[in-house]
């Protein structure tokens, strides 16, 4: 069962692979969700919380362009619950 934090993120992510929203703004949402995934106890928005800090991370390091990184994003949201990117 996802949580309310889980479902903000999901949805967000969901808006930034659909262009809604850009990677800054996109990010901007994330940063302020991570504290309410920080104070939780939601082991599921955690695994889902670290996999996209990672993801943004070697985007910024310049390891993903931003089709990659959408890509990785969409991996993210349609794997089960932990997978992760192994």
């Amino acid at each position: 069962m996802k949580t309310s934090t889980e479902e903000s993120i999901v949805a967000d992510l969901k808006r930034y692979i659909a262009g809604g929203i850009t990677i800054q703004q996109f990010d901007e949402s994330f940063a302020e969700a991570t504290w309410e995934v920080e104070r939780s106890n939601e082991e599921r928005a955690k695994k889902l919380t670290d996999e996209i800090e990672l993801a943004l991370a070697e985007y910024s390091n310049g390891d993903w362009t931003e089709d990659e990184l959408r890509d990785l994003f969409r991996q993210a949201i349609s794997a089960p619950a932990g997978a992760g990117r192994g």
